[in-house]
């Protein structure tokens, strides 16, 4: 597993892609790599495919794709929390639900990442009539998750 993942990594670098996550499934002559990837700007469909099809290229021209029957590229999608800081730029102005050491859960409007070398982030919590700042560092935090908002 870590060799696919050192490959991937190395693939990576040609790109703007960060790896997120890896997940092997089969043995031997028949791998599926599910490969979650991110990067600091919003990105759609077409640029997966594109990274899809030049990691094929990228494990062919260096005899790396034997054992691998299916490569499948996606987003970590809204369910997984997000792993690296970087992550939350994108994602200002939405709600997040933020877990503490604790185990307290809040959610709140991620307003602004305040310090970029601690990863430190504010966000604004409704309580009752109020607005609550917060400021949170990433490191301390057990897990953020962006929160689905189905409203029009």
């Amino acid at each position: 597993m870590e060799n696919y993942k050192n490959i991937i990594e190395e693939f990576l670098k040609t790109t703007s892609f960060k790896l997120i996550e890896l997940v092997k499934r089969g043995e031997r002559s028949n791998i599926l790599l599910e490969v979650f990837i991110d990067k600091e700007d919003n990105f759609g469909i077409d640029e997966i495919a594109v990274v899809n099809r030049d990691l094929w290229k990228y494990l062919e021209s260096n005899n790396l794709e034997k054992g691998i029957s299916k490569i499948i590229i996606s987003s970590p999608g809204a369910d997984k929390p997000l792993k690296f800081f970087w992550q939350f730029k994108k994602h200002i102005g939405r709600e997040l639900d933020i877990k503490t050491p604790s185990g307290e859960s809040i959610t709140g409007t991620l307003e602004e990442l305040t310090d970029f070398v601690k990863g430190e982030f504010r966000i604004s919590v409704k309580e009752k009539k109020e607005i609550k700042k917060m400021n949170f560092i990433f490191g301390e935090i057990s897990e953020a998750k962006v929160k689905l908002s189905f409203k029009k």
